[in-house]
């Protein structure tokens, strides 16, 4: 469970990284602060959905530094033209087998994973790369797992964005922008087998077939997100993302018998810049 929300606040704390600021940001420290309600899988690969209450906190440092939940810590080491790279850090929470979260307001907890071992917590280190070419912009992550899963996972996306208000002669609109592209996520056999592979541990504890999952593709979809300025420092932000499992995740008897292989995401938040 853990896991889902802290990636989806992702988009969240980096939408000031993205559609709603210059390609440039200025020079110093910026925080914003704020949090939201979050309809999503009580996990990944989960059938069940959850409406939860999550925060969002980014700091940043000009185009140099960026540090939050979902993004994890990160330093532009390399900036040339379109294109910057540097070190990432990251943790991934994991996940509770017996369902419980304290981020949930409505919904069932989910039994799916009754039998299976916990996930624990854990610290991945990496890079990322990233590139902007005037209303399109990519990224791309490469991490590995300290601990816990101890697996290796890449993730590369494209986004465009637009203001669909732009200003209109001398008369200041406030902007509602709009961004929306692909994803896709890769995974190594130590990573899937972990969540979504089935030990033998597990498969007494649950009653489903032992499977190892292996290397590949793991999932791939596609996000939606409208950023609406309220004032000078509070902006509104809703997002809507779907992804579908792939290869060895999507053929887990966890998500066969108990789970479902398409994901959908929906939320609603609030950001103030200190």
């Amino acid at each position: 469970m853990h896991k889902l929300i802290f990636s989806i606040l992702i988009v969240v704390g980096g939408i000031g990284m993205t559609a709603a600021e210059s390609p440039r940001t200025p020079a110093g420290w910026s925080v914003d602060v704020g949090g939201g309600v979050l309809y999503a899988p009580a996990f990944s690969g989960s059938e069940d959905y959850q409406l939860m209450a999550v925060p969002a906190l980014r700091v940043t440092y000009g185009d140099t530094f960026f540090a939050s939940v979902g993004d994890g810590v990160g330093y532009t080491m390399l900036a040339k033209g379109n294109w910057s790279a540097g070190p990432l850090v990251k943790y991934d929470f994991g996940r509770e087998s017996d369902g419980k979260s304290p981020f949930r307001i409505a919904g069932k907890r989910s039994t799916a994973l009754t039998g299976f071992a916990d996930v624990d917590g854990t610290v991945q280190a990496g890079a990322f790369l990233k590139g902007k070419w005037d209303a399109w912009s990519g990224s791309l992550e490469l991490l590995q797992g300290l601990n816990g899963h101890e697996g290796l996972t890449a993730e590369l996306g494209f986004e465009y964005s637009a203001n669909l208000r732009p200003t209109r002669g001398d008369r200041f609109v406030p902007p509602l922008i709009f961004a929306t592209g692909p994803r896709v996520s890769w995974a190594d056999a130590d990573y899937t087998s972990t969540y979504y592979g089935v030990s033998a541990r597990d498969a007494l504890g649950s009653g489903l077939p032992v499977y190892r999952a292996g290397v590949g593709l793991k999932s791939a979809g596609w996000g939606t997100t409208l950023v609406q300025p309220l004032s000078g420092r509070l902006t509104l932000v809703a997002i809507l993302n779907y992804s579908r499992l792939l290869g060895d995740a999507v053929d887990s008897p966890l998500v066969q018998q108990r789970g479902s292989a398409d994901q959908v995401v929906a939320g609603v938040f609030l950001s103030y810049k200190l």
